[in-house]
């Protein structure tokens, strides 16, 4: 599996800065690693129901756990609207980066695709959703650059969100750490045809 960022047009959203987060990022101000995971995780907790949150690796390695239901209704691949103050948070804090360290996302969904069907990867509706929260982050203004996403063997009900720290010279280990820690996530990048992995398009 090769982990690749996401590629894509930023597209300006103008919003109002009455976020302490939003703040930050926008006003040029930065968040150290500890601060970042610390903030990332208040974010959620504030916001939606989680069901875990686990510290791997502090100020290197957070990850949330959660239900779809929390982000997507029943049977539909877009983001709540009521989640989109959630994602402009987010956003917002991946900004708020110091010079030399680089913060990442990787979000990822359950499938039981990957081993109970033989049904395409690229036509479930956890992959649609994938590319569905990718795609909304990059206009909400996320880099690209600090955007994953993709699917693991699971409930299809799970979402897995992992935020990275590394220096910015550091992407190979971070690749590496990425694979390793779900060695069976197929992780793809966000083209102009959709979420992507090595095969081809996932639409």
């Amino acid at each position: 599996v090769t982990v690749s960022p996401l590629s894509g047009a930023e597209f300006d959203v103008a919003k109002p800065v009455t976020d302490p987060v939003d703040f930050l990022s926008k006003s040029g101000e930065t968040l150290g690693p500890e601060a970042f995971l610390s903030v990332v995780e208040g974010v959620f907790t504030t916001a939606v129901k989680i069901d875990k949150v686990q510290m791997v690796q502090p100020g290197r390695l957070m990850v949330i756990r959660l239900h779809a239901r929390e982000l997507f209704a029943d049977d539909k691949i877009d983001v709540r609207p009521t989640r989109y103050d959630l994602i402009d948070r987010i956003v917002s804090s991946l900004a708020a980066k110091p010079e030399g360290i680089k913060f990442e996302m990787v979000f990822l969904m359950g499938s039981s695709f990957l081993e109970d069907s033989d049904m395409p990867v690229d036509e479930s509706i956890e992959m649609e959703r994938v590319g569905s929260f990718l795609r909304l982050s990059i206009e909400r203004d996320a880099d690209p650059a600090t955007l994953s996403g993709g699917i693991m063997p699971g409930d299809p009900s799970d979402i897995t969100i992992k935020f990275y720290v590394h220096g910015e010279l550091e992407d190979d280990d971070v690749e590496e750490e990425l694979i390793s820690d779900d060695n069976q996530e197929v992780i793809g990048e966000l083209g102009d045809q959709g979420v992507q992995n090595d095969q081809g398009p996932l639409q």
